[in-house]
């Protein structure tokens, strides 16, 4: 068969139809081409199946005969080229889809044949396949040179839709989930429905069947949202007519909370089974009801309980967001616990969230490896925040929904940045106009974002100035008297440590004529900087660490397992080669940070890692200042330019000037 002429076929299928001008976009050739590649499909797949275009309204396809269209389509990728995975991932991830579409022993050498491998790669491939079903709740069992996946109907349905969300391997054309289910199940789609609707059963299709349920009950789904559920229902219409029904849902707390989502259920469900011939039965409606209650929808329709658009938030979540924003006030001082539109978000977010944690189930999200690029502070924030939700259900946030979380702080601060009030600045200079006038324009170039009037004066003017609407003070002589606000002590130009420091104190919002000192010490301490660690695992890095900061600090036996406790419910690394791991309970004295350095990457869960920020905050609420401190500390262990520098040197001083250099 020809390429072009199976990618017409392939895509049409996957998107349930399309125009000429679309197809021709897709494939990358002209509409010429593609009227070709249409003709030589028909002329190939006759005559079990047929492309047309019924009133010049884009083509479709028309099967008639299901089990021999589905049969030479896997007669074609069983023949194609890339049949074989490219890579071992591709592979590893075929094998898991394979056994867990399966209930029966496989034999070792029939995947090896299978995916083009020896017995000896593929034995090796299955200890990353058991990793893969074990994040699953799924076990791999083996004998006398078989094997088989073991675990409940549920957790196999969730790994099932997992696995063939992730994409297709590369050469494989058909790119529809429900397909490669099918395929591993070996099992055809379902027939043509009675009525003459064109049999397709897609991912498309059944998302234009569910939303269609959706809007019939007032509710709006994203399109991320809606393809997950299409996915979800298609694997359910197949594990039922294979005769694997989901088993009774003994512990539903949703079925009494989420009356909209069950009675829609309810709907989705008939529709499916009257389009498809099958029966979805209560547990099916139940096993439906936890998927809807798992993604963020919206009342469109008003009633009289809910008005249009409505977000009712119980009490369990008000009081987990709550706890969220405390977290982040106390390891981060940032203070979000009065944004009301953060809240709300956040409560968005969090309600279908906890139905998935409880479940076990995970969002998909395209855009975690832009956020954590784009907004490595929200992500930070978000990894601890969902400490709180970590504890509710006893283990961590995948990587994907830590990202949504983000996204939600990222707005937030973005808000705060462009509401952030700009201070008025004294300058007390004893050289006269010109030395005054040099250190406004240093000040004005090194702060200017954050500075509002700018006005100088000599030490004896200074008992004459009104000081209601200054800021700070910045001075080059001993004053001899304590003044209502901040007051620098500088040389006669600013050095870059004044610069990290005042940053520092203006990027806070609750910094200005209350704050302390704004030249007090930083959260970087000499003592507590480990250039050369001697350690070979997570494990020797956190007792060295903590042992080091506890001692210099004075804090009691309670901060290791604090900080255990805080690894075990939230990861602590992301993706930049830096762990940052804290206590879950704050109890120091002062925010301090303890910065180790391998000498050789050790494991920190899965990823590597080359430097660890044990950070210790307060227990007391966070001072002025604390703010910008802690935000530059973020910029600085998400810059990877930065961390390679520090590396290489292993010093303190170039630890203080990368701090300085990310301070806003």
């Amino acid at each position: 068969m020809g390429d072009g002429a199976w990618k017409t076929m392939a895509y049409l299928l996957g998107h349930d139809g399309a125009t000429a001008h679309a197809l021709a976009q897709a494939l990358g050739v002209s509409t010429r081409t593609v009227r070709s590649y249409v003709r030589r499909a028909n002329e190939l797949f006759s005559p079990v199946a047929r492309i047309s275009s019924p009133h010049h309204q884009g083509y479709r396809v028309q099967v008639y005969d299901q089990a021999a269209f589905f049969d030479l389509i896997s007669q074609y990728q069983s023949r194609q080229e890339g049949a074989c995975p490219s890579s071992p991932r591709d592979r590893q991830r075929l094998i898991a889809l394979r056994l867990v579409a399966g209930d029966d022993w496989v034999a070792i050498a029939e995947l090896a044949q299978a995916t083009c491998v020896s017995v000896r790669t593929l034995s090796a491939d299955l200890h990353v396949v058991e990793s893969i079903l074990r994040s699953c709740r799924l076990a791999l069992d083996r004998s006398h040179g078989t094997v088989r996946a073991v675990g409940g109907e549920f957790d196999r349905r969730l790994c099932l839709a997992a696995l063939a969300e992730k994409g297709t391997p590369e050469g494989m054309l058909d790119d529809d989930p429900l397909r490669r289910v099918c395929r591993a199940m070996e099992t055809p789609v379902p027939p043509a429905p009675s009525d003459g609707t064109p049999p397709s059963f897609t991912t498309d299709a059944l998302a234009k069947l569910v939303s269609t349920e959706l809007a019939r009950e007032g509710i709006v789904a994203s399109a991320l949202s809606l393809r997950a559920l299409a996915v979800h229902v298609g694997i359910a219409v197949l594990r039922v007519r294979a005769g694997h029904a989901i088993p009774p849902m003994l512990s539903f707390p949703e079925r009494s909370s989420a009356m909209k989502e069950y009675a829609c259920a309810g709907h989705i469900a008939a529709a499916v089974g009257e389009r498809y011939g099958v029966r979805l039965g209560e547990d099916e409606v139940a096993y439906l009801t936890i998927h809807l209650a798992s993604k963020e929808t919206v009342c469109e329709h008003a009633t009289q309980d809910e008005p249009a658009g409505a977000l009712v938030v119980s009490d369990e979540v008000w009081r987990m967001v709550a706890r969220m924003l405390e977290v982040v006030w106390h390891n981060y001082a940032i203070d979000l616990r009065q944004d009301i539109e953060l809240r709300m978000n956040l409560a968005r977010h969090v309600a279908p969230l906890i139905v998935r944690l409880r479940h076990h189930m995970s969002a998909t999200n395209p855009l975690i490896i832009d956020i954590k690029d784009r907004f490595p502070l929200a992500y930070l924030m978000a990894l601890d925040a969902s400490s709180v939700l970590g504890e509710q259900v006893s283990h961590a946030l995948t990587d994907e929904e830590v990202g949504y979380l983000a996204l939600a702080f990222a707005l937030a601060l973005e808000r705060r940045k462009a509401g952030r009030p700009r201070k008025n600045v004294l300058l007390v200079s004893a050289s006269g106009a010109t030395g005054a006038s040099l250190l406004e324009q240093q000040c004005r170039s090194a702060f200017s974002p954050y500075l509002g009037e700018v006005t100088s004066c000599d030490l004896m003017q200074l008992g004459d100035i009104d000081l209601s609407d200054v800021d700070y003070v910045f001075t080059t002589v001993p004053l001899g008297r304590r003044l209502p606000v901040p007051v620098c002590h500088v040389g006669v130009s600013l050095t870059q440590d004044v610069v990290a420091r005042v940053r520092a104190d203006l990027e806070s919002a609750g910094g200005g004529r209350d704050a302390p000192d704004i030249c007090a010490p930083s959260i970087l301490d000499g003592g507590l900087f480990l250039p050369h660690l001697g350690v070979h695992d997570k494990r020797g890095a956190l007792d060295a660490l903590c042992a080091h900061l506890r001692h210099h600090e004075g804090l009691d036996e309670r901060f290791d397992s604090l900080v255990e406790r805080r690894e075990e419910v939230a990861r602590t690394t992301f993706g930049s080669g830096v762990a940052f791991p804290h206590p879950i309970t704050p109890i120091g004295s002062r925010t301090v940070v303890c910065v180790g350095l391998p000498d050789e990457p050790i494991d920190w869960s899965g990823e590597e890692v080359r430097a660890i920020f044990l950070v210790s905050p307060a227990s007391t609420p966070p001072g002025p200042g604390d703010d910008g401190a802690r935000r530059a500390l973020v910029r600085l262990i998400s810059d990877r330019q930065a961390m390679n520098e520090l590396l290489r040197h292993r010093d303190y001083g170039t630890l203080v000037r990368l701090f300085a250099e990310h301070i806003e």
